[in-house]
């Protein structure tokens, strides 16, 4: 008896894990993603067309604008399901900071 309520505890326990871990996992990719933009921006973008750096909110701002103009709507059946694309979008994201960090040292 009790181990059925038990179970179901358990159950319920794990999805709002899993809803407070998406929950912070998204906004933080979402500012990840600007933190990028903006280094890409002050690194390659001001240097080359001597435009005006941008802060924090104004990268988050073509992000959007970027994010609306490649926006592609795709049906349940084409969708990835898990984890695994916003693990890839991090990796990503890191990655090409880094490579992006290497080139500006060496060249600017």
């Amino acid at each position: 008896m009790y181990t059925k309520y038990l179970d179901y505890l358990k159950n319920t326990f794990q999805g709002a894990l899993l809803v407070l871990a998406i929950m912070f996992a998204i906004p933080l990719m979402v500012f990840l993603r600007a933190y990028v933009l903006l280094k890409l921006w002050g690194w390659f973008i001001v240097p080359v067309f001597h435009v005006q750096d941008i802060n924090f909110w104004q990268s988050l701002g073509i992000l959007i604008v970027i994010a609306f103009l490649r926006y592609k709507y795709t049906s349940k059946e084409d969708a990835d399901e898990g984890i695994m694309p916003n693990v890839y979008s991090v990796t990503v994201s890191l990655g090409f900071l880094g490579f992006s960090w290497i080139i500006h040292s060496l060249y600017f």
